[in-house]
């Protein structure tokens, strides 16, 4: 892996030529060509991973070897022949050209990243840095934790963020994916915390050791990332800052969310819109410097990258399995069968092992977290104060039936059904709390008692079970009296 990443990025960032990577890594020219134009297949890279097991305790001491020569003249530092001899010394038994190998690619990873530094400092057109915030939201009537993945420019202060279910590496790269498609294209540089769907491992200096996805993903979309040095999130201040002013003044105090696409489709209008105020030190808006910055931007792939992970799950004894933490249902598929599952950022599909043909799809058990709204308790603010109900922003999220109860143009009455609805949702589920409002508007029985008996009803409490006698004739049981002359009394005598 380590020498497909290279060939790439003396393709992608280098400039280098097919023939000139094959010279200078000595490998065919076939293996350069089918590597540095092309998309890596996760699958048949996994098949084709090479270790170097002799190597491999001796790399530490080779990285400190070559960090340990840039601080020293040219004309004094180690020779890959002279590192081979000295790694001998130290029980080395393998050949000299896996080291000559080695120590060329090192050598070509920290000049790359010596060269780049002055991106960090001048915030070229162009280059972006990423980074996720949290929030709390509503989401289907219940208080949930959020995540909002920010793409900012440092050049421009330019933005666009995605709201996401959770933090994981399908949201993060489909929200990646979607930043890209918001802005028009895609970074040359993106800055990035160690964050764990990039980052398998952090080693030495600037190296990391990266998840497959993501590097998939990186070459799929052509950027180069720059990861930030351990606990030195400052480095990519622009984002971090970023990230608290869309939190501060596009999602508080706290929003409703219905639908992720349309949501993030409305938030992006918003931020597209507050980038024509001035640069806060540059003459020109926000929305002028951010033009240029879309101009250095890489274009967009013909095909999207699917950010689907790929599993294979057992069905149990109950018609169930499992992905992770989470448990669905297949109840058509024999217990023992093993079968394929692609879980995307939003859903699961689950896919027959042989031909790979969907059986079923599920939406993702995200908001495991979520909890129910104390609905009592932010209603009783608004006891002594009923004018304001109507600009309560968690009130927004009730359902319309209790809304409809509640909102009444006289404060008096209204004061007096806030007082009945926190006492039925002290007693009541929210559910129950719905058709109480309904029954009290529909029958006219606004009083206490009445929205509690309905509430009650609803809930089905303290009410007995059904009356079941099997020896009534169906006949009887079924008829029902002819009440007209009754109602023809009733209207002459009114």
């Amino acid at each position: 892996m380590a020498q497909i990443d290279l060939i790439k990025e003396l393709r992608e960032f280098e400039g280098w030529s097919i023939n000139k990577i094959a010279k200078e890594l000595k490998c065919s020219w076939a293996t350069v060509e089918k590597y540095a134009d092309h998309p890596i297949d996760l699958q048949t890279r996994g098949k084709r991973k090479r270790k170097a097991p002799i190597l491999g305790p001796y790399k530490h001491i080779i990285d400190a070897w070559l960090a340990e020569d840039r601080r020293r003249p040219a004309k004094q530092r180690r020779t890959a022949q002279k590192i081979y001899r000295d790694l001998c010394k130290q029980g080395y038994t393998g050949s000299d050209r896996m080291v000559r190998h080695y120590v060329r690619q090192r050598k070509l990873e920290m000049k790359t990243a010596a060269n780049e530094q002055y991106i960090r400092l001048e915030h070229t057109p162009g280059t972006a840095q990423v980074d996720f915030g949290e929030f709390r939201a509503i989401y289907r009537e219940k208080e949930v934790t959020c995540y909002h993945l920010t793409l900012s420019f440092p050049y421009s202060n330019g933005q666009a963020a995605v709201v996401l279910p959770a933090d994981d590496t399908e949201c993060f790269l489909y929200g990646l994916a979607t930043l890209f498609g918001i802005i028009g294209g895609v970074p040359t540089h993106i800055w990035f915390d160690n964050l764990s769907p990039a980052v398998k491992k952090v080693l030495e200096g600037p190296d990391r050791e990266l998840t497959d996805m993501f590097r998939a993903f990186q070459w799929h979309y052509r950027f180069k990332p720059v990861f930030c040095n351990v606990r030195s999130a400052h480095e990519k201040g622009n984002s971090e800052n970023k990230v608290g002013y869309i939190r501060r003044n596009f999602l508080s105090p706290i929003v409703i969310i219905d639908d992720f696409v349309k949501f993030n489709e409305e938030l992006n209008k918003q931020l597209f819109n507050d980038m024509q105020r001035p640069h806060y030190e540059k003459k020109a808006s926000i929305a002028q410097l951010f033009a240029e910055d879309q101009a250095q931007l890489l274009p967009l792939p013909n095909i999207p990258f699917e950010a689907a992970k790929l599993y294979t799950a057992l069905v149990n004894k109950y018609g169930e399995i499992k992905v992770g933490n989470d448990v669905y249902h297949v109840p058509t598929l024999t217990p023992g069968r093993r079968v394929l599952v692609k879980s995307f950022w939003d859903r699961i599909e689950v896919m027959d092992g042989d031909d790979e043909k969907t059986l079923y799809t599920y939406p993702r058990h995200y908001m495991r977290k979520a909890r129910d709204i104390d609905w009592a308790a932010e209603l009783a603010v608004f006891v002594r104060r009923p004018r304001a109900l109507e600009h309560a922003t968690y009130l927004k999220a009730l359902p319309e039936e209790i809304k409809e109860y509640l909102f009444v143009p006289n404060l008096s009455e209204r004061r007096q059904r806030i007082q009945v609805m926190i006492d039925v949702l002290k007693e009541f589920p929210l559910e129950a709390a719905v058709i109480a409002a309904k029954n009290a508007l529909e029958c006219n029985r606004l009083d206490r008692s009445s929205v509690l008996a309905f509430a009650a009803y609803a809930a089905q409490q303290d009410m007995p079970p059904p009356l079941e006698e099997p020896w009534t004739p169906a006949e009887v049981a079924e008829w029902r009296a002819d009440l007209s002359n009754y109602d023809r009394l009733v209207m002459f005598r009114g």
